[in-house]
């Protein structure tokens, strides 16, 4: 499957502002409030927390139950991280916490039409029904499914990030070499191919690489210093289709 995000700006009146920004505030301190407690009491399990937030959580609030939920998973995995880090990190780590929380919507709390530019978003104030418009090079991507979303933020705009998914499209070979980076550096065997400019560099006089040096441990800098020695005698201006085949 193939899973990208989506930047979509909402148009919204004013009245629908405010209700995004009450909501929005009031789901940030909930966020806030669940990882105060997961982070006290060394708690990362969802199970566990909204145990020990959901009652208390929607007598402070006026969120719905569904973003209530939304609150707690969020905080959950913030603080999975963090406790991860923590084991990991030298320097200490300090407790999720967020000034603006996204409110994430998943299929019971928002509905969302791509094709047709319009979303229903839960609030405390009732659902909000808003528009918005697909940028150009969005809008072959409409008929994808959509798993979540999230509202965001920033400079008093409300963006909606949709991730949707869709089958992969079948594999066709080209033909062609392209380059792989296999991120190994201990044993390298870097190959030269100059498509375009291939039988002009073979006619020339410009000397090859030593693959035997650069199987060896310092690859990296050697096949660095013989591709700037060889661009330096170089008259070919394609220099820039070169592909590079990395082989362990």
């Amino acid at each position: 499957m193939a899973t990208l995000t989506l930047k979509i700006k909402l148009q919204i009146t004013d009245e629908q502002k405010k209700a995004f920004d009450r909501t929005s505030e009031q789901y940030t301190d909930s966020f806030n409030r669940i990882a105060d407690i997961g982070w006290n009491k060394g708690i990362k399990n969802g199970v566990e927390l909204h145990k020990l937030s959901y009652e208390s959580e929607r007598a402070k609030t006026n969120l719905p139950s569904q973003l209530v939920c939304s609150a707690r998973m969020k905080a959950s995995e913030c603080l999975k991280s963090a406790f991860a880090l923590q084991k990991k990190a030298k320097t200490k780590v300090g407790k999720p916490n967020s000034k603006h929380c996204p409110i994430r919507y998943d299929a019971r709390s928002a509905t969302i039409k791509l094709a047709e530019g319009k979303a229903s978003l839960v609030t405390i104030d009732g659902r909000q029904k808003v528009t918005f418009h697909l940028a150009k090079f969005q809008e072959h991507r409409k008929d994808w499914k959509v798993c979540s979303s999230d509202l965001c933020q920033k400079n008093g705009a409300y963006f909606l990030h949709v991730v949707v998914e869709s089958k992969s499209p079948d594999f066709e070979c080209s033909g062609k070499t392209t380059g792989i980076d296999l991120g190994i550096l201990d044993r390298l065997l870097p190959v030269i191919i100059f498509s375009s400019v291939k039988s002009v560099i073979g006619k020339s006089k410009l000397g090859t690489l030593d693959l035997n040096a650069l199987c060896k441990p310092k690859a990296p800098s050697l096949l660095s210093e013989n591709l700037k020695s060889l661009a330096e005698r170089s008259t070919v201006s394609a220099m820039t289709a070169i592909t590079f085949c990395l082989n362990e």
